[in-house]
C-alpha cells in the first residue's frame, strides 16, 4: 500500500484522527456473578466430620430407640375368638392382638397403659406373649375396672407404662436392639478447562485465563456438590455410563428422608390440619409442630439445643413476616458458622439458625422450601486419597493420551454422605403460601 498525504487544517479534535490513534483503556478488574452465600450444607459437612472410606460403597449402623408402644388392633377375652364388648374388672384376663413389631417389644410383668381416642387410660399387666406376625397377641389381666367399655373401642393405642415384678423373681425375658445398617456410594464429578495453546499465550484484556477459568471450574463443582448432597441425587451402584464403565451415585439427604422417614416432608398449603387457614394465621403453628416433631430425640451431644435450616429467599421472607405480624419472636444475628451468614431465630422448642442458602435461594422451585436438621448429623465421606483434587494438564504423550496444542485440566472428586437422626430432619415445601385445601 503506497503512502498517502493526510492533513488536517486547524484546530485537532479528538474526532479528526482515526480511532486507532487513540487506544481505549481494557480494565482487568470484572464483575463476576454467583449466587449469594456459600455452599453451607457442603461447607458444614466437610467441618464437622471427613471420615475417609477404602471402598465406593460403604455401610454404617444407627440404633433406633425402642418407643415401647404401639397400637392395639382388637382386644380378646380369649386368643382371637371371642371379642371383648364390656364387663372388665380387676382381674380380668384379656388378649390385646397387635403387629409383631409391637409385641416384640413387650415382656410378662410389663404394665401396659392403654388409652383410647378421648384419652381414658386403663393398665393392664402382661402376663405372656406371642410373636406370630399380623396375629401376635399378648395375654394380660386387668388392674382396674373398665368403667364404660373403653377396651371395647375400635381405636386403641399402647405403652408400656412400668415393670412389676414379684419377689424372688428370676431376671426376665432379655431383648436385644439389632442396629440398623444404612449404605450409601460414593460419587466421581468432575469439572475441566480446555484452551488451546494459542489462546493461553495470547495477550488478555483480563487477568490470567487459565488460572481464572479454573478458579470459576472449582467453584461450579462445590456449588454442584452442594445440591447433590441436598436433594440432587439417588443411590445406584449398577448404572453405567456412556462409557459403558461403572457409575456409582450417592444418596442425597432429601431422597434419604423421603425413603426412611416420609412424614418429615411437611408441605403447609397441602396439611389438612390448616384447612382454609392463611399463612399468617397458622404459619407459626405449622413450625412449631415440625419442630416439636424433631426434637423428640437426641443423640447426648452439646449441639441438641439447637437446629440449622437452609431455606430459599421466599421461605425467608414468608417467616419474618411471621415475626412482624406476631411479634413474640426474634431474630438476631449469630456467629458466622464457617464462613457461612447465620441469622437466629429465638423463641421456639429450639433455637434455629437460619441460613439463606443459594440452592434453594437461586432456583424459584426451592424459594419456599426448607431443610432443617442438626449440622453433626450430616457427614462427608470423600473415598481415601480422591478428596477434591486439581488435574493437571498432560503436555506429552501418556497413560494413552496423546498430545495435541492445547490443555486440558480440571478438578475431580469422588464423595458421599453419611447420615444418622433423619427422623430429627425435615424438608418443608410452600412456606408463606396459603392453605389449597
Amino acid at each position: 500500500m503506497s503512502l498517502t498525504q493526510s492533513i488536517i487544517r486547524g484546530a485537532v479534535t479528538t474526532g479528526d484522527r482515526g480511532a486507532y490513534m487513540h487506544p481505549e483503556e481494557w480494565r482487568k478488574s470484572k464483575y463476576e456473578e454467583m449466587p449469594v452465600g456459600n455452599a453451607p450444607l457442603l461447607s458444614f459437612a466437610q467441618r464437622m466430620s471427613t471420615l475417609p472410606t477404602p471402598s465406593k460403597i460403604f455401610h454404617w449402623t444407627a440404633q433406633a430407640f425402642c418407643k415401647q408402644r404401639g397400637s392395639v388392633t382388637d382386644v380378646y377375652t380369649d386368643m382371637g375368638i371371642t371379642a371383648y364388648t364390656s364387663g372388665g374388672v380387676l382381674g380380668t384376663p384379656l388378649y390385646l392382638k397387635m403387629a409383631a413389631a409391637d409385641a416384640e417389644q413387650i415382656v410378662p410383668n410389663d404394665i401396659l397403659v392403654v388409652a383410647d381416642t378421648a384419652h381414658n387410660l386403663r393398665r393392664l399387666l402382661a402376663q405372656t406373649v406371642t410373636v406370630a406376625g399380623a396375629n401376635s397377641f399378648v395375654g394380660c389381666k386387668l388392674l382396674e375396672t373398665d368403667t364404660s367399655n373403653r377396651l371395647a373401642q375400635a381405636t386403641l393405642t399402647w405403652r408400656i407404662g412400668s415393670n412389676a415384678q414379684p419377689e424372688m423373681s428370676n431376671l426376665p425375658l432379655a431383648l436385644y436392639e439389632e442396629p440398623q445398617w444404612f449404605e450409601n456410594y460414593t460419587q466421581i464429578m468432575m469439572e475441566s478447562v480446555e484452551l488451546g495453546g494459542r489462546e493461553i499465550k495470547e495477550l488478555d484484556r483480563l487477568s490470567d485465563i487459565e488460572a481464572r477459568s479454573l478458579t470459576r471450574a472449582l467453584m461450579r463443582l462445590r456449588y454442584k456438590m452442594n445440591k447433590t448432597f441436598l436433594y440432587g441425587s439417588i443411590k445406584s451402584k449398577t448404572m453405567k455410563g456412556s462409557n459403558n464403565k461403572l457409575m456409582t451415585t450417592t444418596d442425597s439427604i432429601y431422597k434419604a428422608i423421603q425413603d426412611n422417614e416420609s412424614a418429615n416432608i411437611f408441605n403447609y398449603s397441602t396439611n389438612a390440619t390448616y384447612s382454609g387457614q392463611t399463612w399468617l394465621q397458622s404459619g407459626w403453628d405449622f413450625i412449631k409442630m415440625v419442630l416439636e416433631q424433631i426434637s423428640r430425640y437426641s443423640d447426648g451431644g452439646e449441639m441438641d439445643n439447637s437446629v440449622t435450616m437452609l431455606l430459599g429467599g421466599l421461605a425467608w421472607q414468608s417467616i419474618n413476616d411471621l415475626i412482624e405480624d406476631f411479634g413474640a419472636y426474634q431474630i438476631t444475628d449469630a456467629t458466622n458458622k464457617f464462613g457461612v451468614k447465620v441469622k437466629r431465630l429465638q423463641g421456639l422448642f429450639m433455637d434455629v439458625d437460619m441460613i439463606v442458602d443459594p440452592t434453594f435461594r437461586e432456583d424459584p422451585e426451592f424459594q419456599r422450601s426448607a431443610f432443617i436438621y442438626p449440622p453433626h448429623l450430616i457427614e462427608y465421606v470423600p473415598m481415601t486419597g480422591r478428596d477434591i483434587q486439581y488435574v493437571p494438564a498432560a503436555e506429552i504423550e501418556e497413560n494413552g493420551w496423546t498430545w495435541v496444542d492445547g490443555r486440558k485440566s480440571g478438578w475431580y472428586v469422588d464423595c458421599g454422605i453419611q447420615y444418622a437422626g433423619l427422623n430429627r430432619m425435615a424438608w418443608l415445601n410452600d412456606i408463606g403460601v396459603d392453605s389449597t385445601v
